[in-house]
This record gives structure tokens, sequence and C-alpha cells, in this order.
């Protein structure tokens, strides 16, 4: 399971950021996303290192996007894992309340409104 394994390099979640940038597919947004979904979930210094990659900007670009729902529900999950993080992941995650409130406002399917509405719960913390 990717959550169990440290990221090694830099090299490899910047890879997968640049699988976020606009102009890909849905599929590789959305595989991206969990990839790094995956790679965050009951690891802190996995969030860190996502974290220094500027991932939350291109999670937030997503949520902004016109991107297919199941992207809009990845990029939120992503999102909620890395604010459950008490420190500079909070800091990093609150910036895009507006997008994920965006979420919540749509018509994106009812798991992307969960996500988007807990990562909200947890920088509520803040």
């Amino acid at each position: 399971m990717l959550a169990e394994q440290s990221i090694e390099s830099q090299d490899s979640v910047a890879a997968l950021v640049r699988l976020l940038a606009p102009g890909g597919t849905g599929d590789v947004h959305e595989h991206a996303a969990a990839a790094l979904w995956s790679l965050c979930i009951r690891n802190t210094r996995n969030q860190d290192s996502v974290r220094e990659c500027e991932v939350v900007a291109a999670l937030v670009r997503l949520l902004a996007s016109a991107c297919p729902a199941a992207v809009h529900q990845v990029a939120a999950g992503a999102l909620f894992t890395l604010s459950s993080n008490i420190g500079q992941s909070q800091e990093a995650v609150r910036a895009c309340k507006a997008a994920l409130e965006r979420v919540i406002a749509c018509a994106s399917p009812a798991a992307a409104h969960a996500r988007a509405a807990a990562a909200l719960r947890n920088l509520g913390h803040v």
C-alpha cells in the first residue's frame, strides 16, 4: 500500500504534480491525484514532502476547473487528507477554501461534496 511507504525522491512527487497540469486528460488527472492522495494517507512525512512540491495549488486548480466529477472527488479527497495534519499542511490547504466551497456549491457528486466539507471542517479548527 502506498500510504505505508515513505517518499524517497521529490522527483517522483514532482512528476505526479506535473501530470496535474492543465491540458492533461481527465484520466491522467484522476490517477495522479489519486496516487498523491494515497501517498498521504496516515503518513505525515509524505504529507510534508507532497506539500513542498506545490501539490495544493495543483489540486486547487483541478477543483476550479471543469474537469470530470471523478477528478473533483479525488482532488477533494487529497486535500482532505492534507488538511487533517495539523501544522504547516493546514496553512497550505487553508488557501484553497474557496475552491472547496465551489465543489460544495456546484453539481459535483456527493462523494466530492463530503470530502470537500470534511476538509473545510478540518480547516475550521486551525
